[in-house]
């Protein structure tokens, strides 16, 4: 079993890499930018390794893979306020690379897109009125961060 992992390198990510390695027998190859929230030394296997923006990766960067675990995001809020850019470009672009990708890839099982409770509004409100946020709530973005993982997570659905 072969799994690409994106945003592997982050605080989540690393941590299923090392359960999946934990509990598996498997191939894992961490794709990861190593921006502000990647450390590799968070990975305490030895994995392949492919350092680079999920916007850029190629289907032949990736090859045949049975599995691929999307957590690869900019994922600071406050880093959104002050500009959205970066944000538009991975989480919606980067995920629309990775879904071309996987679509294109024959031996794909799955692909297991990781979202965010943020796309769902300001907790707050929801604790207001004794209610926990689920899948069928509606999209409440509050934040550059919080709309684009909204888009990509309809990107993920479409």
């Amino acid at each position: 079993m072969r799994v690409v992992v994106t945003g592997g390198a982050g605080f989540i990510g690393s941590a299923f890499i090392n359960y999946l390695l934990d509990n598996f027998e498997c191939e894992v190859l961490c794709v990861d930018k190593l921006t502000y929230a990647g450390l590799r030394k968070n990975i305490k296997h030895d994995v392949s390794f492919l350092h680079k923006d999920i916007c850029d990766v190629s289907v032949d960067e990736l090859g045949n893979f049975d599995y691929m675990v999307h957590f690869a995001a900019e994922s600071h809020v406050d880093n959104s306020i002050s500009n959205g850019l970066p944000f538009v470009k991975t989480n919606v672009e980067g995920t629309f690379n990775l879904l071309e990708i996987a679509r294109k890839d024959k031996n794909l099982k799955k692909f297991i897109h990781i979202s965010t409770d943020e796309v769902y509004g300001d907790m707050s409100e929801h604790l207001a009125i004794n209610h926990s946020a689920t899948e069928k709530d509606e999209l409440k973005a509050s934040s550059y961060y919080s709309a684009t993982k909204a888009a990509s997570d309809m990107l993920e659905l479409s």
